[in-house]
């Protein structure tokens, strides 16, 4: 009998030493939800969830940002996230950093087919006070065209990147009920 459990406890002490693996489990928050908002850890940012608006997902994301994925009751089948990353930078830099994220995306999307953008929906704006660059690309998948709404908020604190995307008449339906989450969203 003492056998028998002097082997369990080993075995169980083996299992405890080894490291979990990260495909099983959510490593950290990146976020804490409360009261209808959603509080982003690192770079400080505020995002309110209506009660039509679930938060689907989060975690890292490309280029070391974190991104919080969002569902619309009204069209779950689109895609919404909200990409972000602290970044440290001048208010002299904005601007530049900003010209640049069209050409980037169209960069990180060239192997999509017909991913392309709008040339007349690239605009600037501003959003809660901050500089913002909005524009629109089509694209297709596989047999189905599509539409991709991009939103990129830059300060000297934070870079983020709204995005809804989706079967044409249903993504520019969320990106309308979206935009309200955008301009209610604190950038610090």
């Amino acid at each position: 009998m003492r056998l028998a459990i002097a082997a369990a406890l080993t075995s169980i002490a083996v299992v405890l030493m080894q490291p979990p693996d990260p495909n099983s489990i959510k490593l950290r928050a990146i976020g804490v939800r409360h009261e209808g908002r959603y509080h982003h850890i690192s770079t400080g940012m505020d995002i309110p969830v209506p009660l039509d608006w679930s938060i689907f997902d989060e975690g890292p994301s490309s280029d070391d940002g974190e991104q919080v994925v969002l569902r619309y009751a009204r069209s779950p089948q689109v895609y919404v996230a909200i990409w972000m990353r602290h970044e440290l930078r001048k208010p002299a830099d904005i601007d530049g950093r900003l010209q640049i994220s069209v050409p980037n995306k169209r960069q990180q999307r060239s192997g999509v087919p017909g991913f392309a953008f709008r040339a007349s929906s690239i605009q600037r704006e501003s959003i809660a006070g901050h500089q913002a660059e909005r524009a629109i690309a089509d694209y297709r998948e596989g047999t189905a065209d599509r539409v991709e709404y991009f939103t990129w908020v830059c300060t000297t604190r934070t870079l983020v990147q709204f995005d809804v995307r989706g079967a044409a008449s249903e993504a520019e339906a969320s990106a309308r009920a979206f935009q309200p989450i955008i301009q209610r969203t604190y950038i610090p």
